[in-house]
């Protein structure tokens, strides 16, 4: 009892350092009642679920946040709030394999413009919102390994356009699918110079199954990719296990450790944009709550 007290302690702490000074600002109704009822769904988990969430927490916090390679100079590529990344302001790359476009493409246009060959991947929609010569567009969905009248598979895609994987920037927005799409990555080593991910559902961390393929995620990428920007994604909210806070919702850009020697040491300007701009940014710090 006394430390679900505690927890509850925390919460209130951390509603505090958000919204404390920013009273303009609200993660709406929505937002907050689903991390309310995430933060009671804790209650009914066992004691070792919980630990293990916790320690692969902790773990995601040690790579994505304490290895963060700080720097480097990057810039922000797409559009003005949601659907915009961020890639090395000095990177030359020859390709751009872009799974989850939607109703925007600026990010993809951003690198056509420059005469980068584009394949952008969804199957959502029949055709790009602004086409370009540079873009090709696939109308399926990005899988791990099957390639029939509805998905493609990575490996199919590079193997057809020759690509050339350190000169190319693999972005993923594919809402919760880009870790299938990560563990075909190491399977049939398709590692890309430049990794762009949104990831998804982090609030299934207490689930074995989801944990287990995280974990699997976590191992992969900490062997090969370095962090170099990491932003909270505010159209999720952010979660509690146990003593640690996370994000719903990350974006992450990774450099492959091959080549990250390349990079060339400075700084960047302010890079923290929301992705929905009615709702308070949620901070990194919130890993340290």
């Amino acid at each position: 009892m006394f430390s679900r007290l505690i927890g509850l302690l925390r919460w209130i702490l951390l509603f505090y350092k958000i919204f404390h000074g920013r009273g303009h600002g609200t993660y709406g109704k929505e937002a907050v009642s689903k991390a309310l009822d995430v933060y009671e769904s804790t209650f009914s988990i066992g004691i070792d679920q919980q630990i293990a969430a916790e320690k692969i927490i902790a773990r995601a916090k040690s790579f994505f946040i304490d290895e963060l390679r700080e720097n480097v100079s990057l810039i922000r590529l797409g559009a003005k709030f949601d659907g915009g990344y961020y890639v090395p302001a000095d990177s030359s790359f020859d390709y751009v394999i872009s799974a989850g476009i939607g109703k925007n493409c600026e990010f993809e246009q951003e690198f056509a413009s420059q005469g980068v060959t584009v394949i952008a991947i969804d199957p959502t929609v029949p055709s790009l919102p602004h086409p370009h010569s540079s873009i090709t567009h696939i109308q399926k969905f990005l899988s791990g390994s099957l390639n029939n009248r509805k998905c493609v598979s990575l490996k199919a895609i590079v193997e057809g356009y020759n690509n050339e994987l350190k000169k190319t920037i693999l972005k993923l927005d594919i809402e919760g699918a880009e870790y299938e799409i990560l563990e075909s990555i190491e399977k049939n080593r398709l590692f890309s110079g430049l990794l762009i991910v949104e990831f998804h559902n982090l609030y299934q961390v207490t689930n074995d199954s989801f944990r287990q393929q995280f974990e699997r995620t976590l191992s992969f990428l900490e062997d090969r990719y370095q962090p170099i920007h990491f932003h909270s994604n505010n159209w999720g909210t952010f979660h509690n296990v146990g003593n640690y806070f996370f994000p719903e919702v990350f974006e992450v850009t990774l450099i492959n450790r091959e080549i990250s020697h390349q990079l060339i040491p400075g700084t960047s300007p302010l890079l923290s944009v929301p992705n929905n701009p009615k709702r308070l940014e949620i901070p990194n710090k919130i890993f340290e709550a």
